[in-house]
């Protein structure tokens, strides 16, 4: 085998490009978790009443007087 500092570069140099393709492609799928859970809770505040008194107050330029509800 040929271990000569070129070809161990070149080498090391695919490695890297390889972990960093395959870390891209998980961080995608992380990404597509993260981004259907965000949408999920969500929908899932837009049901409160501490949403409505946000968007009422936001609307009559006033502070939202939350209760946790």
């Amino acid at each position: 085998r040929d271990f000569s500092p070129g070809k161990r570069n070149r080498f090391v140099l695919r490695l890297f490009l390889k972990a960093a393709q395959m870390y891209l492609v998980y961080l995608k799928e992380i990404n597509k978790v993260v981004d259907g859970l965000e949408d999920k809770l969500q929908q899932e505040a837009a049901q409160t009443n501490d949403y409505r008194e946000g968007v009422e107050a936001f609307l009559q330029k006033r502070s939202p007087i939350f209760k946790g509800e």
